[in-house]
């Protein structure tokens, strides 16, 4: 609690009696809410040190977050490039489906994916390489014919047996049912 006298030092002799008897005894500043001096430079040392600790735990975390970002623009792209090799694997297969192929995977062999690209739902730069192998390996697509069936052309009869059903007659005649007669 400072004094006038301790405020003004060596300009205190200057100040006329009746001011030095009125304000002796006066405290001139609240000191009620001041800290002594250690007491502020050991809070001071705490508060220093823990704003270090959180500067280094914000930089770790900042360096999680930098590596965290990095790994899911790599899955991303990595996702990306996945689904449109499945998006084009699966727009090949049902072109080469369409197209009669026996064998899709031999056929894939021979294609050169290089000049075939996706757009969209169809493929660009296939049906030329398709029709060349068509002409220089026919065994590798099914031919476009569509058989159907003609009536009476003895695969089967309507309402007639087959082998099977003729079979199962001759067993059933030769086996013997003991509980045939049983509930008569």
């Amino acid at each position: 609690m400072p004094k006038l006298n301790e405020i003004l030092r060596k300009a205190y002799s200057g100040i006329p009696e009746e001011i030095k008897s009125k304000y002796i005894d006066v405290d001139l500043v609240d000191s009620s809410n001041y800290i002594i001096r250690e007491k502020y430079n050991s809070l001071k040392t705490d508060i220093e040190n823990e704003l270090k600790i959180a500067n280094k735990t914000i930089e770790e975390f900042q360096n999680k977050l930098d590596k965290y970002e990095k790994d899911y623009e790599k899955l991303k792209k990595d996702s990306e490039k996945k689904i449109g090799e499945i998006q084009f694997n699966y727009a090949l297969e049902k072109a080469l489906n369409k197209s009669g192929a026996k064998n899709s995977k031999a056929i894939k062999a021979l294609i050169d994916t290089e000049k075939v690209k996706l757009e969209g739902e169809s493929i660009i730069g296939l049906d030329e390489q398709l029709k060349n192998l068509k002409t220089s390996d026919p065994y590798l697509f099914a031919e476009n014919k569509i058989v159907t069936p003609k009536p009476g052309d003895g695969t089967s009869t309507p309402g007639g047996s087959s082998l099977a059903v003729k079979i199962a007659k001759e067993r059933n005649k030769k086996v013997q049912n003991s509980y045939k007669n049983m509930w008569k």
